[in-house]
């Protein structure tokens, strides 16, 4: 009898520990080489927020006060104001908070594949090898990395924590059912809904976990006590509920919302290219290549029509056979069926229809499990109905060791992140995220001219893009002539379009005070000035309240170093209009104060302790930082 399938002894489990023991030492060993890596696009606007986080309240402020997707996601926001003394100065604390925590995701994975091996009926032995190798390769996939070294993915790390959680507590309470079954149904209930809870307030495609419990019923369903209660009928009934809910969400959600204004393409172009995405995704899951662990994917190339480019009809085609051979694997290979339906399923809420961005390596943190859980089984499945176990075992330990250099190198290259940004705008030359990197790391090192030759680069192949113009901007020096063509096409872009995003508003805002708080010989605040006015005069549209707070605030800022205080007040009160902030209304008085009009600053502070806001933690915030300044100007 081969080694995957021969009965265990009492002593079975014991290697397979071993041999996670191992894995978790030689992923944290791997991984430790990316702590020596830095923040990235989407970190600053998230988390700017933790230095103003000096005591509980206002980390419990931060925590509820997130504008990432509909909950806010404050359950990430928590644990990132727990480290608020470490911003910005410490990323590496952050990155090694990331790091344990795919550990203990690596963990729950081994368990969760092993539980879903037993429900399908494998031998024990061939269960624990599964898990073991199911863990090793979503451990080690480099693929991946990029959600636990973008230190914001540590979202979708936590929300995959509550996934994978609430995956073993639906399993165990069906397995105790038979014999508890109070206690199977309150652990399986725990999962439907308190762990289904906190993975959404994680991050929002946590809210798919009922729809992935639904799998489990459909293609891992022993025959027990349970199979055929009343509970179950309920708790499918309740899983049925919430899925046509979730799928309905997401539709309404995509057809309610305007975003899709906001962005260079439709959601048909969207949807059509996803399949493309998919296969992206499938491929440097199972073999990566040099660029899987890149993080800039903001160019990904759309598809604009069916034959445009001429992959996508062959992408949409392989995927609808890959989809229709899930039910015919169902009865002889049950965990490969359920593994590729859990890959697609997790894709749901951000490979679909919503107004995201085309392509995200993160997205398939969670989905991975799956597709690593059906290469397993099925190998497994193979080698013991062909007696070949052996070469399975060398096979797939040699392609975990191949997956564990992959990753090496990944890590390696993102704990350098000068090294790094030349590779991967070498790698990524069209993508305007990969050009401001490299660019930001050449300024670090006084290499000014190196870091004008990168972003001239990136403008000619996006030569719209605001963003990368105002940052381009922001250099200074890159000479008169040229200066003049960023401010006319920037000026041109400006009053053409209709709606400004966040990266926009953001570009404005930085530039407005680079050139406010630090002379640039080349181009004037009032130039700057002249570009801000434009969007604010012109009734642009604006993606959220932040992103035109971000432009008031601009418009202030410029006012101020101008010394006209009152005029920028006015932008500041129009700000308090969109998104009252006790901040603000301290710059409203400090600039009366510098105004020569002290009284009146007194006044305006008072009226605003007389106007708190409704929510009680943020009221005490408001109150104690207004009237700490207000005491001030009393006590002067």
């Amino acid at each position: 009898m081969n080694s995957i399938e021969s009965k265990p002894d009492s002593r079975s489990l014991f290697p397979f520990l071993g041999g996670l023991g191992v894995l978790l030492c030689a992923t944290f060993w791997i991984y430790s080489y990316g702590l020596g890596g830095t923040w990235h696009f989407d970190d600053p606007a998230n988390l700017d927020g933790l230095q103003q986080v000096h005591d509980w309240q206002s980390g419990l402020i931060f925590s509820v006060s997130g504008d990432s997707g509909p909950t806010g996601r404050p359950l990430s926001l928590a644990t990132f104001a727990a480290q608020a003394e470490h911003y910005p100065e410490n990323p590496a604390a952050f990155l090694r908070i990331n790091i344990i925590l795919h550990l203990v995701n690596s963990v729950l994975v081994f368990i969760a594949a092993y539980l879903l091996a037993k429900a399908a009926q494998t031998t024990t032995r061939q269960g624990l090898w599964v898990a073991f190798m199911t863990s090793a390769i979503w451990s080690l996939s480099p693929f991946l990395a990029s959600s636990n070294l973008l230190i914001i993915q540590r979202m979708t790390s936590l929300s995959a924590t509550f996934v994978f959680a609430g995956v073993i507590l639906f399993l165990v309470g069906r397995t105790v059912y038979d014999d508890r079954p109070r206690l199977g149904s309150l652990l399986a209930w725990t999962a439907v809904l308190g762990a289904t809870a906190a993975a959404t307030l994680s991050k929002e495609n946590g809210a798919l976990l009922p729809c992935l419990l639904l799998l489990i019923e459909v293609f891992v369903r022993p025959e027990s006590a349970w199979s055929h209660s009343r509970a179950r009928k309920i708790l499918m009934s309740a899983l049925g509920l919430m899925a046509a809910l979730i799928v309905g969400f997401i539709v309404a959600a995509a057809l309610s919302s305007s975003t899709f204004e906001f962005r260079n393409y439709t959601m048909f172009e969207r949807v059509l290219t996803q399949p493309r995405a998919i296969w992206d995704y499938l491929i440097n899951l199972l073999l990566p290549g040099a660029r899987a662990g890149n993080p800039f994917t903001d160019a990904y190339p759309l598809s604009r029509g069916l034959m445009e480019p001429a992959s996508t009809v062959p992408a949409i085609a392989g995927l609808l056979l890959l989809l229709a051979s899930i039910p015919l694997l169902a009865r002889r290979f049950p965990l490969v069926a359920f593994g590729l339906a859990f890959f697609f399923v997790a894709h749901l809420s951000e490979s679909t229809i919503l107004y995201l961005e085309p392509y995200f390596a993160h997205r398939n943190y969670v989905p991975a499990f799956g597709l690593y859980l059906a290469l397993t089984a099925g190998l497994a499945q193979i080698a013991v109905s062909t007696d070949n176990a052996r070469i399975a075992i060398a096979g797939g330990l040699a392609y975990v060791a191949v997956l564990a250099f992959s990753l090496f190198t990944v890590t390696h290259t993102w704990g350098n992140p000068s090294n790094a940004g030349d590779q991967w705008f070498a790698q990524r030359p069209e993508s305007p995220r990969a050009a401001l990197f490299l660019a930001g790391a050449q300024v670090e090192n006084d290499l000014y001219f190196s870091a004008i030759e990168t972003l001239d680069r990136a403008l000619r192949a996006n030569p719209d893009d605001v963003y990368l113009l105002t940052q381009s901007l922001m250099l200074c020096d890159v000479g008169r002539d040229r200066l003049d063509e960023y401010l006319v096409n920037l000026k041109s872009r400006l009053e053409n379009i209709e709606r400004l995003n966040r990266n926009e508003a953001d570009g404005l805002h930085s530039l407005a005070l680079r050139v406010s708080r630090q002379p640039c010989p080349q181009i004037t605040p009032l130039e700057v000035e002249g570009l801000v006015r434009l969007v604010l005069e012109d009734d642009k549209q604006f993606q959220n309240p932040a992103s035109e707070n971000r432009v008031l605030y601009a418009a202030a800022q410029l006012a101020a170093a101008r010394e006209d205080y009152l005029e920028s007040n006015v932008f500041l009160e129009e700000s308090l209009g969109v998104e009252p902030n006790a901040s603000t209304v301290v710059r409203i008085a400090y600039n009366l104060v510098l105004a020569g009009q002290r009284e009146m600053a007194i006044q305006r502070l008072e009226e605003a302790l007389n106007a708190p806001p409704d929510n009680p933690l943020a009221r005490s915030v408001w109150v104690e930082e207004i009237k700490d300044y207000r005491d001030v100007l009393l006590r002067d």
